[in-house]
């Protein structure tokens, strides 16, 4: 087997790891100082408490700040001319549904919170403002870091002082990191996204649509009945955001039922060596599932269904829909295992509920059930035949 040639970090990745060692850097100098200044006033018992405290409160603030952000995102974008479509920390997922806000629960691998929108799409892509948008984050950030250090300069009273100064470091790390532009693990964070939309205008339009399309799932609509123009630019060779778009492209050959032309595209993306990890892995559960469904041998099956993407598919079963089509398709098909398959099928149900995307949901479950009209396993033999028709 020919050795895979290490892949040489690009230049924006040493200016990613150099900003994450830079803003680690002054972080812990913040909290060394503090820490020694408050040394001076307390005796030991009191000063392990605030050490304590002080540890916990880095998790406190840094959540909050993530609210923040998102919040940011959010306002600055309604500001712009924006839709609100969802708002997400952690896996709480807030979402607007029959014109009332709804609580959901959602979570996206490499992610700790987001704020979706969408641009009308009955308007020029092309001219929609981007700016404020995306610098919506790191601006409430800031804001609030400004805010923390002025409070320091004012506040006399010792150690609240010192919580406070810490609760600014953390905001103005936490706008730093989206604001100075990087791609860590190659996902480009808010201030690299400005850069590229002002130095490629095309760009923005792919961002766009990607909205577009999310939020017309998350309203209902299948992707199946997208307009094409929302799919137009889309490269499976391309970059991240190419990508992105031919995605959804597969997406929709897969909702149409077109698993030859899904399967061409996801194996296209998966040759793809600019894709991201996350995108790599989805693209690699995708393949696999057209690979089941057009009868492909099960050792063919078993090589692509690798121990790392097994590992991926129990990351992410308990809240993408996607993997409990999968997982129903390989447990029925190659597996011939229809009680495996039955429980797969019985926790897709139950998603309904809390899913975010209904447009997306009523896609998977139609393939599913398509699945199951149309690939029917050998029963179990320990199963009377009463036990078999209550099932059916």
């Amino acid at each position: 087997m020919e050795k895979k040639k290490k892949r040489k970090p690009t230049l924006i990745e040493y200016t990613t790891y150099g900003v994450s060692l830079m803003l680690g850097f002054a972080a812990g100098f913040g909290g060394v100082y503090c820490l020694d200044r408050m040394s001076q006033k307390l005796d030991r018992k009191s000063l392990i408490i605030v050490l304590v405290l002080y540890l916990v409160s880095i998790f406190v603030f840094y959540f909050l700040q993530l609210m923040v952000h998102e919040a940011g995102h959010l306002v600055m974008g309604k500001a712009t001319g924006y839709e609100f479509v969802s708002y997400r920390i952690g896996s709480l997922t807030w979402i607007k549904e029959d014109g009332r806000l709804k609580v959901k629960r959602f979570n996206l691998a490499g992610t700790a919170g987001q704020c979706l929108m969408t641009y009308p799409e009955d308007k020029e892509l092309e001219k929609a403002p981007f700016f404020w948008y995306h610098f919506g984050g790191v601006f409430f950030n800031f804001i609030s870091a400004l805010i923390g250090g002025s409070a320091f300069l004012i506040v006399k009273a010792s150690p609240v002082r010192y919580f406070i100064l810490l609760f600014a470091i953390v905001s103005l790390f936490l706008g730093l990191l989206n604001f100075i532009p990087s791609k860590a693990m190659g996902v480009p964070n808010d201030g690299y996204n400005i850069w590229l939309m002002k130095k490629h205008p095309e760009i923005k339009k792919l961002i766009l649509q990607n909205l577009i399309v999310n939020a017309m799932q998350y309203q209902g609509r299948r992707i199946k009945d997208i307009d094409d123009r929302f799919f137009e630019g889309g490269d499976p060779d391309g970059d991240i955001f190419q990508a992105a778009v031919s995605i959804m492209g597969a997406t929709r050959e897969l909702d149409r039922h077109d698993f030859d032309s899904a399967m061409e595209l996801y194996q296209q993306l998966c040759d793809n060596e600019k894709l991201i990890d996350l995108y790599k892995n989805e693209c690699k559960c995708e393949l696999l599932f057209t690979k089941i469904i057009t009868g492909a041998p099960k050792d063919e099956v078993e090589e692509l269904y690798t121990k790392d993407l097994k590992k991926y598919v129990m990351l992410t079963e308990s809240f993408y829909i996607t993997r409990k089509r999968l997982l129903y398709a390989y447990y029925l098909i190659t597996e011939n295992d229809k009680k495996s398959a039955d429980k797969e099928y019985d926790l897709a149900v139950k998603m309904k509920k809390s899913y975010p995307a209904k447009g997306e949901y009523d896609s998977e479950m139609a393939l599913i059930e398509f699945i199951k009209d149309n690939y029917n396993g050998e029963p179990d033999e320990d199963k009377s035949d009463n036990e078999k028709t209550e099932e059916q």
